[in-house]
């Protein structure tokens, strides 16, 4: 008996802006890419009471067709962009994370865009990006406002630490850059060994380098074994990593790092690389959750 597979779609959530707006565009050229359909979410946060909501049916029977105008112009687009995704629109009552993160078991993708406010001061902790990227099962792709389309030469960076959820990250940037056509930056950032400037000190950093280098080079040889046509630039640097990886982020395709998941990013300090990257890349973001 024939089991027929059906295909997990990409999740976007809109909502009229022009973040919204730019996650849509990229959504929709990556269900294009896959074959696989495009969900359009729309959530309708109704924070009115039972009592305001009785007294006033006219105003809320407004707001739905607010949303309903804002989700079908959204679909609009998305058609105009590719006529032959299969896009289909869904309109649910909620807030954006939870509607987005309810749907999100059964995606392939959540593609997000993010307002952005400039920085960690700006963006609530809460956000509906942050929240998504935190807790959605499958990978998230967060498009802040100040990203834009990537030149020809856009590369993916992933930041490799040897753990098991940047594993996840390297598959996916991998596999990436395999069907893309794209090159892929490898990059793990080392620290110095703690102490005085003196030549033990300068023989540890020497050594730590070097360690560095052949943790990079251990973790990419089966990937480079299964893409072999994929161009792969690795890169060791000395310093923080979220501050490399936001650096290599400029004039990057896709920024791709994994999350440790201790708890979702309310467990995680501000610093994080993941957080970090987040607020600050220059190019769209996916976080790949173990």
């Amino acid at each position: 008996m024939n089991t027929r597979v059906v295909a997990r779609p990409i999740l976007v959530g809109v909502d009229g802006s022009a973040a919204g707006t730019a996650g849509l565009g990229w959504a929709v050229a990556e269900a294009r890419r896959r074959s696989v359909p495009l969900q359009v979410v729309y959530a309708l946060e109704q924070r009115h009471s039972d009592a305001f909501t009785r007294a006033n049916p006219l105003y809320v029977a407004d707001e739905r067709r607010e949303a309903e105008a804002v989700l079908d112009a959204a679909v609009g687009y998305a058609h105009g962009l590719a006529a032959d995704v299969d896009v289909r629109p869904v309109l649910e009552v909620g807030s954006p994370a939870v509607v987005l993160l309810a749907r999100s078991a059964a995606a392939e993708m959540v593609v997000v865009g993010s307002r952005g406010r400039g920085g960690f001061a700006g963006l609530l902790l809460g956000s509906t990006s942050l929240q998504v990227a935190a807790h959605a099962p499958c990978p998230v792709v967060v498009l802040r406002g100040v990203t834009g389309p990537a030149g020809p030469a856009g590369r993916i960076v992933v930041g490799v630490d040897g753990s098991p959820s940047s594993e996840l990250a390297v598959r996916f940037a991998f596999t990436r850059a395999q069907q893309t056509g794209r090159g892929l930056t490898a990059a793990h950032m080392w620290h110095a060994p703690a102490g005085r400037v003196d030549l033990r000190w300068s023989v540890g950093r020497e050594q730590a380098e070097k360690e560095a280098q052949a943790l990079l080079e251990d973790r990419l040889v089966p990937w480079r074994e299964r893409y072999p046509e994929v161009d792969v630039v690795e890169k060791t640097a000395r310093g923080n990593a979220a501050a490399v990886l936001i650096g290599e982020s400029a004039g990057a395709e896709l920024l791709v790092v994994g999350s440790h998941g201790r708890g979702g990013f309310g467990g995680l300090l501000l610093g994080s690389v993941s957080h970090a990257v987040l607020h600050h890349a220059r190019c769209p973001v996916a976080v790949v959750r173990q």
